[in-house]
């Protein structure tokens, strides 16, 4: 349910975000599928340098695009 639900938002997320350029949207959804990836990680894999990832992740945030990064505790894990 979890991960449908995950790319619903993504999908949503793509049509919404029409003001930025492709390479934008493309570090958008690599953040918000694993917000863990390593920026070198999504560098390479957009065949960006890590300081010019860095430089647009910066000015996403900046521009309230989003505002960080969110992690989610399993409340039954404590409960065991």
């Amino acid at each position: 349910m979890y991960i449908y639900l995950k790319e619903k938002l993504l999908n949503g997320l793509i049509q919404i975000v029409t003001t930025k350029d492709e390479l934008e949207k493309k570090i958008l959804i690599y953040l918000f599928r694993d917000p863990f990836l390593s920026q070198r990680n999504i560098a390479k894999e957009l065949g960006l340098t890590p300081p010019s990832l860095t430089y647009r992740i910066k000015k996403l945030q900046d521009e309230g695009v989003f505002q960080g990064y969110t992690v989610l505790v399993n409340p039954n894990f404590y409960g065991k």
